[in-house]
């Protein structure tokens, strides 16, 4: 048994009992293959012993496992094998998975990129895979999926490290998907947060708000018990994980009669309780449009902020590290190969190259839509125009029977036929012009607005902030309303491109 696997059986497959450490064989009878990480492999009946790593491909209850001895890929039930996990059989590499690009968790692109790579990873059998994060935060849904993932991992160990370089830690989602893997280890100037601070470098005020309203934690609080959940499955204090992410909890650390620490919320805290430490910092905001002086005038919000210190104290992480070599060591695979995968670095240039494109889309659409209002109102002028100006015409050929009686015949006829024609003629070109001018502003609207929904749709998370594809596509049917309309004004339905 090589020293990682002694490691990680430690860590999940080993008890202590008097000193001594007794393995526990991982008897996968009526699990299915998944369900146990596999690196030697006996067969109950044959009592035959091969070394190996199963993967998470798995057709009609058989697993794909890789023999090390027929250096091959074999389909195998294995509810007909006993696995011990000892690392025997393994590559003797790292694979590397970097979440370090703000746009990992805000992107279903990006979120599947990162699902993938992991499943693949372990389907490689690696000694483990490690996914560094240095992240503000991101959504709760895909959050969630990424979590999912890490957690049905089951054939690989999954190991986070918290860089804590440009955004200086892991925050809220983050944070959510350390606590998916099997063990956590933090730089020393990394944290631990529920909140990301504001990287205002080159950024306006509108930017600023809308990287808050991204990133902030407040709006994750529905994942406060999925949080939890993952906390619990490693051991980690649950109130501390959900403290991330609901400001409401005051996390305190109490000691009972017996001199036993732990973590709860202060508002679970008994007479018996002796308190330790307040571990969140809580602020006090006003609430707009309440009554000065009430009660509900003010709301107390928490925040929570591990250094690398207290999380490891806390046992929110496993260990303080400075390099991924130190991870190598603190997990005793020292000599394994260090392989970096650039397959999510790669999918967040593609989202953020097809955001441009949304971007540039949906400053059009304004645009078009602006014109195609300011269009719509003078036509509707013109048109009110026109109606005035055949009562006034008729009111003045009456006038003009009065005022001048001798004028009979074809004469009269002359002077009232030049004057309709000349405010036609004036009316109806301009009007003609704005149909024309609205026509192809419309036009061009239902154009972007059909690239706009096309590439909203494939790329999930890059529309602007507060922008909906349901809101775009009423948007865009009421420009097509108004296309419509315009058609049947002109003279008759009309196909414009």
């Amino acid at each position: 048994m090589n020293t990682l696997a002694r490691e990680y059986v430690a860590g999940r497959f080993v008890k202590r009992f008097r000193g001594l450490r007794i393995a526990v064989v991982c008897v996968l009878c009526g699990l299915i293959a998944g369900d146990c990480f596999g690196d030697t492999f006996k067969h109950r009946e044959s009592g035959e012993i091969f070394h190996g790593f199963a993967t998470q491909k798995v057709i009609r209850d058989e697993t794909r496992v890789y023999i090390a001895e027929e250096k091959k890929f074999k389909p195998l039930d294995l509810r007909d094998y006993d696995v011990t996990v000892n690392g025997e059989g393994r590559r003797d590499n790292v694979i590397v998975i970097p979440l370090h690009l703000q746009e990992a968790l805000i992107s279903k692109l990006v979120t599947e990129a990162a699902s993938k790579t992991i499943r693949d990873a372990s389907n490689k059998g690696p000694q483990f895979i490690l996914i560094e994060i240095d992240l503000p935060g991101g959504r709760g849904d895909y959050m969630r999926d990424v979590c999912a993932t890490i957690t049905d991992t089951t054939n690989c160990p999954v190991i986070a490290y918290i860089t804590g370089d440009k955004f200086g830690g892991a925050y809220s989602a983050a944070a959510a998907v350390a606590f998916a893997c099997d063990k956590i280890y933090i730089s020393p100037g990394a944290v631990i947060g529920s909140e990301a601070p504001v990287l205002a470098r080159g950024m306006d005020e509108a930017s600023i708000d809308e990287y808050r309203q991204t990133y902030s934690s407040k709006s994750l609080a529905a994942y406060k018990n999925f949080v939890a959940s993952l906390a619990v499955r490693n051991a980690r204090p649950k109130v501390l994980a959900m403290a991330l992410f609901d400001t409401r909890i005051e996390a305190i650390e109490v000691a009972d009669s017996n001199g036993k620490k732990f973590f709860i919320d202060r508002a679970d805290k008994v007479p018996t309780q002796v308190l330790v430490k307040t571990w969140t910092k809580s602020t006090v905001k006003e609430v707009p449009g309440a009554d000065y002086g009430s009660v509900e005038s003010v709301i107390r919000e928490n925040e929570l902020v591990l250094s690398a210190e207290e999380a490891v104290y806390s046992k929110m992480a496993d260990g303080i590290a400075t390099s991924r070599k130190d991870i190598l060591v603190l997990m005793h695979a020292e000599g394994g190969r260090l392989t970096r995968s650039a397959v999510i670095d790669k999918s967040v240039a593609k989202f953020l190259q097809n955001r441009r494109q949304i971007e540039k889309l949906f400053a059009s659409v304004t645009d078009l839509e602006g014109r195609s209002n300011l269009l719509g109102k003078e036509l509707d002028k013109v048109i009110e125009q026109r109606s005035r100006g055949t009562e006034m015409q008729t009111q003045f050929t009456s006038r003009g029977d009065r005022r001048n009686p001798r004028l009979q015949g074809s004469d009269r006829r002359n002077r009232v036929g030049q004057v309709d024609r000349i405010v036609t003629d004036y009316q109806g070109a301009d009007e003609g012009r704005l149909m024309e001018e609205l026509s192809f502003v419309l036009s061009g609207l239902m154009r972007d607005y059909r690239k706009l929904l096309g590439l909203a749709r494939r790329y999930p998370g890059a529309l602007p902030l507060n922008v909906t594809v349901y809101g775009l596509e009423k948007r865009a049917d009421s420009a097509q309303v108004k296309l419509d309309n315009l058609s049947r004004l002109r003279g008759g339905i009309r196909t414009f491109p």
